[in-house]
């Protein structure tokens, strides 16, 4: 995991040690299902998937590149850190800045635009 986005998941959980930050962003990716996906990306050369998860009472912005060149698939996380727009999954709206309500948690609340924002970053 890379300084910037430890440093983003750090912040967010309020934690410093280098094991469990990055423990928990592995868990959150493992998580991750197709009711989580919220759109795609072009960037460059590649198409980036983003999903959007709540994991660890926190919504997650998620972005993979599944490089399908590799034999069998190998997927790259390029970002793992609370959304700065609402993100709108099948499953739910991640609101901007991660804070998840009970309501959220169950994915039948919308934002108030009733759609997300995608980002285009290229941090981890």
């Amino acid at each position: 995991m890379r300084t910037k986005a430890f440093d983003r998941v750090a912040e967010t959980l309020g934690i410093d040690d280098r094991r469990a930050v990055t423990t928990v962003a592995r868990e959150g990716v493992l998580a991750l299902d197709e009711e989580d996906y919220a759109h795609s990306l072009d960037q460059v050369t590649n198409k980036m998937d983003v999903y959007g998860i709540v994991h660890r009472s926190w919504g997650w912005y998620v972005k993979l590149y599944i490089d399908e060149e590799v034999e069998g698939g190998e997927t790259t996380v390029c970002s793992f850190h609370p959304p700065e727009f609402a993100l709108r999954t099948k499953r739910q709206t991640i609101p901007a800045g991660g804070v998840v309500t009970a309501e959220r948690k169950t994915g039948d609340e919308e934002d108030e635009r009733g759609e997300s924002e995608p980002e285009e970053e290229n941090d981890a």
